[in-house]
């Protein structure tokens, strides 16, 4: 049997004799560099259970919910994201808010009590210009109110929820607050004047649209029919408050492909060409008026002098031989004018054949009246 490990610790020396019956042993394992003594291991996991508390710098904290509407009473907004603003004060609060909100607005839009008429309102908007178009929900009062209304107590009462709070941005302004005024300035601004019977601009309104961009844009880029109809369609598919805008720039990279700088403008070679075919054919006119004249005085000259009957007729001969390559050359200035005119291309032709609904009135070419 074993003999029972016993550890010793007394300061009365030890006889020989003590040994016979105990066995005195160290076993205290010596602390190595790397291993950790098991009190400092235990205290080092209760601390990192306990969760470090990150002290604010801030006095407040808000969630918000950004909704958008057409008109103030508008009931289906449309949420667009959740966020969460920490502020100190209400200048903070706007700063911070501002960046979510912009991205929302539209464009403002007037109203002229008179007139009855709406028109857009042009202006680079700052932070300053919020209370125009956002609301803030105040579930205490049931109601919204504006941004400039908003001060540090009522922030701070409202900081208190743990609901988010609607942040209504009017996409069109404070002032179109009813859906009869939305609808009325829908039809002056944001509808296309002709329409087909799906909503769409018809071709008359896009053959007009073509035609303007083709004179703003026509010295810059050049593209063909359907090029710039095609830059018409986008533009009159976008919505109202930036096709004004759409108008006086060139085209998005996506339509751009379509078109070439005006340096390799086919329309201004043509022209150029049939400008250098009618200084030709005026230097020909020319020329031919001064042969015809000289040649008349020749016919005098063989009237009046027999005797140099021989010369002369020789120098009437040469003059009807420059008479006659006038006359060629007149002719290749005509050929070459009616090769740089305009012609219909089989692409074009193409384009006529893919048309199968030819009972659709609303699609038709327009008619000069």
């Amino acid at each position: 049997m074993d003999k029972p490990k016993i550890d010793i610790i007394s300061d009365v020396p030890l006889t020989p004799k003590d040994f016979y019956s105990f066995e005195i042993i160290d076993e205290t394992p010596p602390l190595s560099p790397v291993t950790t003594p098991p009190s400092t291991f235990m205290m080092t996991k209760e601390i990192a259970k306990k969760p470090v508390k990150k002290e604010k710098s801030t006095l407040y904290e808000m969630s918000l919910k950004i909704m958008t509407r057409n008109f103030i009473n508008e009931r289906n907004a449309q949420e667009k994201e959740r966020i969460s603003i920490e502020f100190n004060g209400i200048l903070e609060f706007k700063q911070k808010l501002w960046p979510f909100v912009k991205p929302h607005i539209k464009q403002e839009i007037a109203y002229d009590d008179e007139s009855n008429i709406y028109s857009w309102i042009e202006s680079d908007l700052q932070v300053t210009d919020m209370n125009r178009f956002v609301l803030i929900q105040d579930k205490a009062q049931k109601k919204c109110i504006g941004i400039d209304d908003l001060k540090n107590k009522k922030l701070h009462t409202m900081s208190f929820g743990s609901d988010p709070i609607a942040c209504f941005v009017q996409v069109y302004g404070n002032k179109i607050q009813k859906l009869d005024q939305y609808e009325a300035a829908k039809k002056q601004l944001m509808c296309p004047t002709e329409c087909d019977r799906g909503g769409a601009a018809t071709n008359s309104a896009t053959f007009e649209l073509a035609k303007k961009l083709k004179e703003i844009h026509g010295r810059v880029i050049w593209g063909q029919e359907v090029a710039w109809f095609q830059f018409a369609n986008f533009i009159l598919a976008s919505e109202a408050h930036v096709q004004t805008e759409l108008t006086e720039s060139l085209p998005p990279p996506h339509i751009m492909r379509f078109f070439s700088l005006a340096s390799e403008n086919p329309i201004q070679q043509n022209i150029s060409a049939r400008r250098t075919v009618e200084l030709g054919k005026r230097v020909n006119k020319g020329m031919r008026e001064s042969i015809s004249a000289l040649s008349q005085d020749v016919d005098i000259l063989i009237d009046h002098h027999r005797n140099g009957l021989s010369m002369a007729q020789a120098l009437k001969t040469k003059i009807l031989a420059i008479k006659d390559q006038i006359d060629n050359n007149d002719y290749l200035m005509d050929g070459l004018a009616m090769t740089v005119e305009t012609e219909i291309t089989e692409f074009t032709q193409e384009l006529k054949r893919g048309i199968t609904d030819m009972e659709d009135v609303d699609h038709q070419d327009p008619v000069d009246p």
